[in-house]
């Protein structure tokens, strides 16, 4: 009988960020080498797209690639994407 161990610490820690960054992961995932108890700092994603008027103010637009404000209002209005 073939027994394994526990996977690395840092290859756990990859595939947390990489579910989180696929959006698989809501919620802080808690870790500690006894088990899950204490948080891990999640890091603060923006969404890919903006997805109301006021993601598109106060050059927000610029975080999402747009040009200009306008064409990340079109956007938001109509779903269509002109970056």
């Amino acid at each position: 009988m073939r027994r394994f161990g526990l996977v690395p610490l840092a290859a756990l820690l990859m595939l947390v960020a990489a579910c989180q960054d696929a959006g698989q992961i809501t919620q802080p995932v808690s870790m500690t080498t006894s088990g899950f108890t204490q948080p891990i700092p999640s890091t603060d994603v923006s969404p890919v797209d903006p997805t109301t008027m006021d993601d598109c103010v106060n050059d927000r637009w610029d975080q999402f690639g747009f040009t200009n404000q306008d064409q990340c209002e079109r956007f938001v209005e109509t779903g269509q994407d002109s970056r």
